[in-house]
């Protein structure tokens, strides 16, 4: 499990867990949200609430998240808890 920032945004790697999900939330003050945050789907291994959790977060900080690289299936999860409407996909 990783998040990584860089100029173009961030990205999400590896697999997630209610335990990785809790450090990283608590770390998240420390990165900076400004305008429109791109985070790159690419790299995860799973697809799982704590993901989920850990996206809605990071929406909490900044005015809008663009989803990119992710999986069919993760995009089917986000339409099926009705949360498309909450970040733009790319």
């Amino acid at each position: 499990m990783r998040l990584s920032s860089s100029k173009e945004g961030f990205k999400l790697e590896g697999a997630y867990s209610l335990d990785n999900l809790l450090k990283i939330k608590s770390e998240l003050s420390h990165y900076g949200f400004e305008g429109n945050v791109r985070v790159d789907l690419s790299e995860l291994k799973s697809i799982n609430a704590p993901i989920l959790s850990l996206l809605l977060e990071m929406r909490r900080h900044t005015d809008s998240i663009v989803l990119y690289g992710g999986s069919e299936d993760f995009y089917d999860m986000l339409r099926l808890y009705g949360l498309e409407a909450i970040f733009e996909i790319e």
